[in-house]
């Protein structure tokens, strides 16, 4: 499964796929923090700004990384 999606559509394929609901910003603390593929950036010339686009797999990373983090809160608590 190659290709590529936009936020909003990894947004969405968590939704459908994991029930959970992600809001942007959350997306983008995954990226910046390395949990998740950095975008690529699609630059639609002058005056048209940029799209933004994750692998098609980012869902399923997201969910990895999510879940890796809770368990690591976890194990902190527990401490």
């Amino acid at each position: 499964m190659g290709g590529t999606i936009s936020p909003d559509e990894v947004i969405e394929k968590i939704k459908e796929t994991y029930g959970l609901s992600v809001s942007r910003s959350t997306l983008l603390n995954y990226t910046k923090n390395g949990l998740i593929p950095t975008p690529e950036r699609k630059y639609l010339g002058r005056g048209g700004g940029c799209i933004a686009e994750y692998p098609s797999n980012t869902h399923e990373v997201f969910f990895s990384a999510m879940v890796r983090n809770a368990r690591i809160k976890d194990i902190k608590k527990d401490r």
